[in-house]
């Protein structure tokens, strides 16, 4: 489930987003995580289906990949748009219990940010639904 759908969105996504620090130790961890999903890199091209060519180097050397699983599509990220890297992500996150388990998921405010940097057609369209969601949390409370 994306975040945007977990603050309560309708939009549907098909894909989580990963940033993550790039300490050795944590790279380390997380591509242990991704080998045991058999996470490979998708290709631009779609006749081209996936490539096998996943490895440490090409996670360190890339800003961004996105990646086919047996958990779906992932976006390992350096930083995110408009936020930054991994600790002003971080500081733009929250505790959320998601299916029963405890996971850290970019705050409502943070996923505003990120998506008017974006500036792409349908993240403009996700920022007036999630302001809509954000008001009625904040008369709510």
């Amino acid at each position: 489930m994306a975040a945007g759908q977990i603050h309560g969105s309708r939009t549907l996504t098909e894909d989580v987003d990963i940033v993550y620090k790039d300490d050795s130790e944590n790279v380390l961890r997380l591509v242990a995580y991704l080998e045991s999903v058999d996470a490979h890199v998708k290709e631009l091209w779609p006749n081209e289906g996936y490539a096998s060519d996943f490895s440490i180097e090409r996670l360190l050397a890339e800003k961004s990949l996105t990646l086919g699983s047996r958990e779906g599509e992932i976006d390992v990220l350096h930083r995110i748009d408009g936020i930054g890297g991994y600790d002003d992500v971080f500081a733009s996150s929250e505790i959320l219990t998601v299916d029963g388990r405890r996971a850290r998921i970019i705050t409502i405010d943070g996923l505003i940010v990120s998506k008017r940097a974006a500036q792409r057609p349908k993240d403009r369209l996700h920022v007036v639904e999630l302001e809509a969601i954000q008001e009625l949390k904040a008369k709510d409370t």
